[in-house]
């Protein structure tokens, strides 16, 4: 059977009667000896009928059925065949193959004819011919000039890597470190007067007449090869290496298990002596050689390698000659390339960069704010110093696996390209272990400068100064970019920072934005300051508009700017107004001075308390009303209603009773003496009131601005500034004393139950101060600029039924920073909030209820502390004595009518966005005949919010389990900028069933 293309005058034969078949290779004559499998029609065609040694040949109509193919090698002389195996090469086209023309089977250097036979084990095509050139003439000492050309590129790529050849050639392998023995072992098979070394088989090569192994390194250009990579080499500049410490010698984890030896490293590693970088231009240069050097060896596509491959894979078992010289080679060339680029920095792992974010308009353009400390962090790679490293090798030069997988797995570079001696030499450094060289980290380096980083501004309210300045020239924020320049350290990827940088206006504050004077011309007192000044807080200008009133005093102290004024006279000319001018400057440039304006007026107010409530039919309520800017006597008032009644409708404090019909009933004061000064509310008359009340507690707090010091005592020696810093800033709500729960408890009086009502707070706090501490020499002292800011609200609410709500948010921000003697301080930020509620329930019968509600919590982050959100029942007879139930009684029932646990509910958050809702349907046992008794459903809970500072895991509270002795410090906070973010809500809905 005959089949093929013309191309390159290659013809398809069938193989002659021939005698015994000899495999050269011991290790394939099993699976070489007959043909690969079934014969198939093929349409086969060279890229060329012969080739030197060396040259790559592309089969073309390769079967698509036909993968993990090898080739039989043929040549006959008459007698027998003698067969070589040939993988292919594994960078091939679809539907072709690809081999590097071999050494003929005969070794004989002048080629000859043979056949080539395709085939994957199970079927094969028919045999091509085709003919191996004679190998180009090489002189007797050509071994000796490629081992000469050897030994520079590996003393080269040692002195890059920062060691000394010499002292490695001398070296005992004891007494090199473990992440060096790569260089040792390479350094030994090329210059060492030892065993299968590379200088002893030059030299007996060059003694000898046989001028195969010179003719076959001439083939395979392997000289020129090491010379251009050598060349390349000697454009980095030797490498200097890090101490060596005793940690280099320890092994971090070395189980002496199978599958150790067999070559699984995962579990074992050396740390590596590292090269000493310490600079971004030592970085960049060194990364941008190893970038340029990268894949120079040509071992993945260079095809005379892959002859002195093939010829170490023919002649497996035969350690003389061109196989141990090939394999020898091989292996060196390749573990010192691989070893070297392993040690230098070869990817950026982190960047990171520092930069002040906020801008108040009164600071000074002569102040710009800047970012610093750009770090750059990089590593290398892991380097498996074992043989098992030479396993991946065939694959490495170029060879695709062959479909005879036994034969693939066995033909493993250990047992085929590595002679002896350098198996026997890997056992000696490694005991017989797998070692793996733990990847180098090298970093965090500064890289500051316009060569290594780019910095840059969008928005209008931001300018750049300079490559590390900026400042604000407008209200608003803008984005700051600090961008690595990546081409400078020959790295893919986009490395950038981004900073949101705000220009804040000047936040004016007044101890009174209204004033309220009980008679004309009466002497006022009040106080403002710049909440936010990077200036004063305290230059002010007092302007009286239109002169009504007049300026008798003014005293800047303390920050604060106070003003004493004697209003107007005349009541007609009320109200009148204090205009407060700051001082400072304002951007944009030019723009006027910010200003406070505060009221005055004689006008009076009444207010009503409370300002809700719900009431059964016919039921009464304390009312009362607080009337401010009329003089005694002059303060009569008329309460008025759309229905109900007055116990005494002319005092400010007096009783109203409901009318006998649910709905919405207004309630109206007035003042006698002048009609427009009045209140009104709105209460809810219904047949089911639910009395309930919240206990809010909740707070956002920042540092003090100014001066934190060790130094207390103005007239001391200390080098450091005075202490003199603000109190803690601090936005809240909390509970007045008088209305904590007692026991028994005290339903509160009416006016402090919540029915459609809410309290709430929403606050920016900013702090900016410095820390000084004392330095070891008693002369220094470290200092240390750092701030924090949190922007947080509460709202505590509720409706006239029975739902109540809380809301608690904040986003915080906080440097740490650290002194001189690596004690870590931060500006303080905290936020909490509670959630304090109670049901009051008189029970007078048998009674169901539904409790329904939900907990969300959306995008925590920080260090969150919840306390979970519960809800219990607690039970008093007759509103005294605790109830005491029987056993197994509680007095609680569900909805099948079973005694249940008193507590109806317990929540908490686990992940950072997750809604939880609750659902509870009971029943309340009726009270003894002829009492009343008092049920209390409690909610209880607490969130409490700081940065990521101080790390912590989950949002559980802290254990409470027995102490350890000593106690275990508290964990130090980290350097840098750090933030948090809390957003947690509550929402009750109790129901009174039919």
């Amino acid at each position: 059977m005959a089949c093929g293309g013309n191309e390159g005058r290659v013809s398809v034969v069938e193989p002659p009667e021939a005698g015994a078949v000899v495999v050269r290779s011991a290790l394939f004559q099993q699976a070489l000896a007959t043909p690969l499998g079934t014969e198939i029609a093929c349409s086969l065609s060279l890229s060329s009928a012969s080739a030197v040694p060396g040259t790559a040949v592309t089969i073309s109509g390769v079967p698509a059925g036909l993968t993990n193919a090898l080739i039989r090698v043929i040549s006959d002389n008459g007698d027998q065949q003698q067969v070589d195996p040939l993988f292919l090469n594994a960078d091939a086209a679809a539907g072709t193959a690809r081999f590097t023309t071999p050494l003929h089977p005969s070794r004989d250097p002048q080629g000859g004819n043979v056949l080539l036979e395709l085939g994957n084990g199970q079927q094969h095509c028919p045999a091509l011919a085709f003919a191996i050139d004679p190998l180009p003439a090489a002189p007797a000492d050509y071994a000796q000039t490629v081992q000469q050309a050897f030994e520079n590129y590996v003393d080269t790529a040692i002195r890059v890597s920062g060691l000394d050849p010499a002292a490695l050639l001398q070296a005992d392998a004891a007494d090199v470190v473990p992440s060096d023995l790569p260089y040792w072992i390479g350094k030994q098979f090329t210059s060492a007067d030892r065993e299968d070394s590379l200088l002893r088989m030059a030299n007996q090569a060059a003694a000898d007449d046989d001028l195969l192994l010179e003719r076959l390194l001439m083939a395979s250009g392997i000289e020129a090869l090491l010379n251009s990579q050598a060349e390349v080499l000697d454009m980095i500049p030797d490498g200097q290496r890090e101490p060596v410490t005793a940690r280099h010698w320890q092994k971090r984890y070395l189980p002496r298990t199978a599958s150790a030896k067999l070559g699984n490293c995962q579990r074992v590693e050396l740390d590596p002596n590292k090269l000493n970088i310490s600079s971004p231009a030592d970085l960049s240069m060194r990364m941008k050689a190893v970038a340029a050097a990268r894949g120079d060896l040509g071992v993945d596509k260079n095809d005379g390698l892959r002859l002195l491959g093939g010829v170490s894979l023919s002649q497996a078992g035969n350690l003389s000659g061109s196989a141990a010289y090939a394999g020898g080679g091989l292996f060196v060339l390749r573990s010192i390339d691989e070893a070297r680029q392993a040690l230098e920095p070869q990817e950026i792992t982190d960047f990171d960069v520092r930069a002040e974010t906020l801008w108040v308009e009164d600071r000074p353009q002569s102040q710009p704010l800047r970012w610093e400390n750009s770090t750059i962090n990089a590593k290398g790679k892991t380097f498996n110093v074992s043989k098992a490293a030479l396993e991946g090798l065939l694959t490495g030069i170029g060879f695709a696996s062959g479909g005879l997988g036994a034969v693939g797995t066995a033909a493993t570079a250990a047992g085929v390209i590595a002679p002896d001696g350098v198996n026997a030499a890997l056992d000696a450094v490694t005991g017989d272990e797998c070692i793996r060289i733990a990847a180098p980290r090298y970093g965090p380096i500064i890289a500051n400068d316009e060569q290594w980083v780019t910095s840059s501004i969008e928005g209008a309210a931001i300018e750049r100064v300079n490559h590390r300045q900026y400042r604000g020239v407008d209200q608003g924020s803008g984005v700051l970019k600090v961008e690595l320049n990546t081409e400078q350290f020959a790295v893919q990827g986009f490395f950038e920072k981004q900073f949101t940088v705000v220009v804040e206006p000047l936040n004016l504050s007044a101890s009174r934005s209204q004033v309220f004077v009980s008679e004309p011309g009466e002497v006022v007192e009040l106080s403002v300051l710049v909440i936010n000044a990077h200036t004063e807080q305290d230059d002010f200008r007092a302007i009286v508009v239109d002169d009504l009133g007049q300026i008798i005093g003014e005293q800047r102290s303390g920050n604060l700017y106070t003003v004493r004024l004697k209003t107007s006279t005349t009541r007609e000319d009320y109200p009148t107004f204090l205009r407060l001018e700051a001082q400072n400057l304002t951007l944009p440039l030019g723009a006027p001075k910010r200003q406070l304006t505060v009221k005055f007026d004689v006008d009076g107010s009444l207010t009503i308390m409370p300002e809700e409530a719900c009431l059964l039919p016919g039921q009464t309520l304390d009312v009362s009303a607080e009337i401010e800017g009329f003089q005694p006597g002059n303060d009569g008032v008329k309460w008025s209603s759309n229905g109900g009644s007055f116990a005494d409708p002319g005092v400010l404090e007096t009783v109203f009773t409901a009318p006998a019909s649910p709905g919405t009933v207004e309630v109206m004061i007035e003042s006698l003496t002048d009609s427009e000064v009045n209140d009104t509310v709105s209460y809810t008359v219904s047949n089911s009131c639910l009395r309930k009340a919240w206990f809010p507690a909740a707070s956002v707090s920042v540092a003090g601005n100014g001066v934190y010091s060790q130094n207390d005592d103005p007239n001391g020696s200390s080098p450091c500034p005075l202490d003199d810093h603000d109190a803690p800033q601090v936005a809240e709500l909390q509970t007045p004393q008088r209305l904590l729960d007692t026991q028994p408890p005290q339903v509160p009086a009416t006016a402090d139950l919540w029915f459609g009502r809410s309290e709430a707070f929403q606050q920016l706090l900013i702090n900016n101060s410095s820390y000084h501490q004392g330095s070891a020499n008693s002369d220094g002292c470290s200092s240390l600029s750092l701030d924090s800011r949190v922007e947080g609200s509460s709202v505590y609410e509720s409706d006239a039924d029975g739902l109540l709500r809380m809301r608690i948010t904040a986003d915080m921000e906080q440097r740490c920073d650290s002194h001189d003697d690596g004690s870590v301080v931060c500006a303080d930020v905290n936020s909490i909030g509670s959630a304090n509620a109670y049901y009051y329930l008189g029970v007078e019968q048998e009674q169901r209820y539904r409790l329904q509600g939900s907990l969300s919590c959306s995008g925590l982050s920080g260090n969150i502390t919840i306390f979970p959100f519960s809800g219990s029942l607690q039970r008093f007879v007759n509103g005294q004595e605790p109830y005491q139930p029987e056993s197994q009684v509680t007095g609680v029932r569900d909805a099948q009518g079973n005694y249940r646990s008193p507590q109806l509910f317990e929540v908490t958050c686990s992940d950072p966005d997750e809604l939880l809702f609750i659902d509870e349907e009971f029943t309340l046992d009726a009270p003894a005949p002829g009492d009343t008794d008092l049920v209390v459903l409690s909610v209880l809970g607490v969130v409490q919010a700081r940065t990521d500072a101080v790390a912590k895991e989950g949002f559980g509270p802290p254990d409470f389990s027995m102490p350890t002795f000593p106690p275990t410090p508290p964990p130090e906070p980290t350097v840098g900028q750090h933030s948090g973010t809390l957003d947690l809500e509550l929402e009750l809905d109790l129901e009174e069933l039919e």
